[in-house]
């Protein structure tokens, strides 16, 4: 029992701590209190930084470039966005000389409809005839009445044949979109109540991926097979 509640308790951790790593781009440069309430000016420029959720109380922003880090209020009630929302953050709520717009939100954007020629590949069975030379050698032999003799095997030359594979390519028609899938968060700075935009964290995850809709047959040269290697029987 006592290590169900232990583990629950790593769980709820996990899930109230979360790090957003992005870029902060400071459009005007505006004040932030550090530890010990010190003002700490971010100037005008592109940041790396990252986004803290702490806890459910409060968020924590860092840029590495900087020795500081700056500590954010949540009013209690008010949830954090983590996939889907917005919530609107004043300075007195934040006890931090600036607003913030957080919104978290998810995104699938689809291409128009692409047909390509692309090059393909498929494998073909081909018999493949070589000759085999086996050396002379010398062969012996204990016989039950306590002798032993030996024999000479002449040289043999033998022709042996298998099915190999061979790559052979070709072209095929191919119909797709491509899917790409946003997961956004974005934090808007503005100078404490004005609906100026002083600067934007963003920590939005893009990944791209291929969606093929049909193929059709890898269309093959027969003509193009790759020549055999086949040594000729020696005479």
């Amino acid at each position: 029992m006592k290590a169900i509640i232990l583990g629950l308790l790593s769980l709820s951790m996990v899930s109230c701590y979360q790090t957003r790593q992005g870029n902060l781009d400071v459009y005007e440069s505006f004040t932030l209190k550090a530890k010990g309430d010190k003002k700490v000016t971010i100037d005008a420029g592109n940041y790396t930084a990252k986004l803290k959720l702490k806890t459910k109380r409060k968020f924590q922003l860092l840029i590495p470039e900087m020795d500081y880090k700056f500590i954010f209020k949540v009013p209690r009630g008010i949830k954090l966005p983590q996939n889907h929302g917005t919530v609107k953050l004043s300075s007195r709520a934040l006890k931090q000389p600036i607003d913030i717009d957080l919104t978290a939100d998810k995104r699938v954007l689809e291409s128009e409809i692409y047909t390509v020629t692309e090059r393909c590949s498929e494998t073909v069975y081909r018999r493949v005839c070589r000759t085999e030379r086996t050396p002379a050698r010398r062969v012996c032999r204990n016989y039950p009445d306590g002798s032993r003799r030996c024999t000479m095997h002449p040289p043999r030359t033998r022709r042996v044949c298998r099915d190999e594979p061979r790559s052979v390519y070709g072209d095929r028609r191919v119909t797709y979109r491509d899917i790409t899938e946003e997961k956004i968060f974005l934090a808007t700075i503005f100078a404490p109540g004005t609906s100026d935009v002083v600067g934007e964290f963003d920590s939005t995850k893009r990944t791209k991926r291929r969606n093929v809709i049909s193929s059709g047959p890898c269309r093959v040269d027969r003509r193009t097979y790759p020549p055999l290697i086949t040594n000729t029987r020696r005479r």
